[in-house]
């Protein structure tokens, strides 16, 4: 048994023959190219495509569903004079996409305004009270961002309003399209290549027609965009791969120089230096901007990107800081009580709770969710309402598992890992134990067991800064395109130093006359069981340590297992 216990899973062999191929005409290493080919990129041309992503193979924002009838009606705003409002979601990935089509519809001359609701007072996405509102203002086209999609009658109220409804949005759709005048979603198309794009991706895609339709040919406006890009599309934890790809690793470039003040403010205090990766994205700066529509109200995110001046980008983002503070604890509180319920764990986790604060329940379930290994579902009940927030674990589709009770939820939505719900309390019981009955016909084949998928194994010899620096043109890393996993064997502990206040680990591992050195985040007790001139195996990641100007291979701990 591993040190984690997690089960190693090796992937199967590829023909030598083939990788061999592969490695003569595109010129990488035999371990990078077995890599991808296991990930399903097995052409030289896909292969070189993906190690060196360019602005020039995203396909045209006009291949969308819908995109060119949206872009047509928006330029028909713009001739008559009309107010256009962007309703954006709450989280970052709407925030961004909100910002990249308001900026787009003011350049090209349209008066437009924003609205993302209130999460505590209004809930997610469209709702009847924020219509009205907008339809007092006298908003004629109303565009959603990464939200919209399972809005019937809130459309068809927008629609008896006068107001024209265009959606833009990436979750799944129900059966019933919402009866808007179109329906932007590439989940609605069968490419492939951007059937997966995050909200803030289609919203851009939609920008980048409009600037086309009104004559803007040059790519300052867009490239302008893809910090925000980036930063919603990592945030979101879409896949990335295919255009996803491309628009992260862009929109990481230009983080790292961003033009906008209130992107500087939030590095600053965030404490992230450039360049920016993804991983100061997913822990620093997409939390605070988060904390906003948690906790608060998310107009204050959007303010801080929207900041003209470093003044008032420095007073938003130490708001933000002080509201990520408060989310911190009152995710903590609501996961002391969350977990607390859990006896024993059956097939899947479903926890409610009166006073849980309904911001912090979707980092409180995906913990749980990853501690568990289950699928996770956290209601919080206030005033005989239910607001709930689910998360899945690898294998198991969660947007179909609670679709099938969908009768009972007044709103639904989300994809295959994460899924948000209202529901009257007095259902939540009925909803749980529809979901116990239904839960067999979803469950997968050993889906509860923790596995870790073993990219390539590699002898002491094949280590190399060479072979690093190959495995750092894979980035960025995330959902759908993790930091691969490699396997060496037969390593002998040199030495075991803790390091920060213990919870960390750096290691020594010898193979012959070869020394090498690891170091294991979060690693402190689980190796307290070793002992130095033990026998390993070991899984690791391979990585460029960059300290002082000095470069030097890092070995980062993902799981071992002591020999004998």
């Amino acid at each position: 048994m591993s040190l984690s216990g997690c089960v190693w899973q090796q992937q199967a062999s590829t023909k030598d023959e083939i990788i061999s191929q592969l490695v003569k005409e595109t010129a990488y290493s035999p371990a990078v190219i077995k890599i991808l080919y296991q990930r399903g990129i097995t052409q030289a041309a896909d292969i070189t495509e993906f190690l060196n992503p360019k602005l020039t193979t995203l396909t045209s924002p006009f291949d969308l569903p819908d995109m060119a009838k949206a872009v047509e009606r928006v330029m028909q705003a713009k001739a008559q004079g009309e107010k256009v409002a962007v309703f954006g979601d709450y989280d970052v990935d709407g925030i961004t996409g909100t910002i990249v089509l308001l900026e787009a519809l003011r350049k090209i001359g349209i008066t437009a305004e924003y609205y993302i609701p209130h999460r505590h007072d209004e809930g997610y996405s469209l709702n009847a009270e924020a219509i009205h509102k907008l339809h007092a203002q006298g908003v004629a086209v109303l565009v959603t961002v990464d939200c919209g999609i399972s809005k019937v009658s809130e459309v068809e109220l927008a629609n008896q309003l006068g107001i024209t409804v265009i959606i833009t949005d990436h979750h799944n759709p129900s059966a019933e399209l919402p009866p808007a005048y179109a329906v932007v979603d590439p989940k609605l198309g069968d490419a492939v290549k951007v059937r997966d794009l995050s909200g803030v991706a289609v919203a851009f895609k939609f920008a980048w027609a409009l600037y086309r339709s009104a004559g803007i040919s040059g790519d300052s406006e867009i490239k302008e965009a893809l910090d925000l890009v980036g930063l919603g599309t990592i945030a979101d934890i879409s896949p990335l791969v295919y255009e996803n790809r491309i628009l992260a690793a862009f929109g990481l470039r230009y983080l790292s120089d961003s033009r906008r003040p209130g992107i500087r403010a939030l590095k600053e205090i965030a404490g992230v230096t450039d360049p920016v990766n993804a991983h100061a994205v997913s822990f620093f700066l997409a939390p605070r901007l988060n904390a906003a529509g948690r906790v608060a109200h998310a107009e204050l995110a959007v303010e801080l990107l929207l900041a003209q001046n470093e003044t008032e980008a420095k007073e938003r983002a130490l708001a933000l800081n002080r509201l990520n503070g408060e989310r911190q604890a009152l995710g903590s509180a609501v996961a002391e009580a969350a977990d607390s319920q859990v006896k024993e764990v059956g097939d899947f986790l479903f926890l409610s709770g009166e006073g849980w604060h309904p911001g912090v329940i979707g980092i409180v379930a995906s913990g749980l969710a990853d501690k568990y290994s289950r699928p996770t579902i956290l209601v919080a009940v206030e005033n005989g309402q239910g607001k709930g927030s689910a998360r899945g674990i690898p294998g198991f589709n969660l947007f179909g598992f609670l679709e099938s009770a969908k009768e009972l939820f007044q709103d639904f939505g989300g994809h295959e890992n994460a899924c948000g719900f209202t529901i009257a309390s007095g259902q939540i019981r009925i909803l749980e134990s529809r979901l116990n009955a239904a839960f067999p016909q979803w469950a997968g084949e050993n889906i509860f067991s923790p596995k870790i998928a073993v990219d390539a194994e590699l002898t002491p010899e094949e280590i190399s800064m060479s072979l690093a620096a190959e495995i750092a043109l894979l980035e960025p890393f995330g959902n759908g395109n993790p930091p691969p996993v490699f396997l060496t064997r037969d390593l002998k502990l040199l030495e075991i130093r803790p390091v920060g206040k213990g919870d960390h680990v750096q290691v020594k591992l010898g193979s012959g006359e070869r020394v090498m050195e690891g170091i294991g985040f979060g690693w402190g007790r689980k190796l307290k069981s070793l002992r130095v001139a033990d026998i390993v195996d070991m899984l690791f990641h391979l990585e460029i340590d960059r300290f002082r100007n000095r470069e030097k291979v890092r070995l980062r701990i993902v799981d071992m297992d002591k020999r004998g």
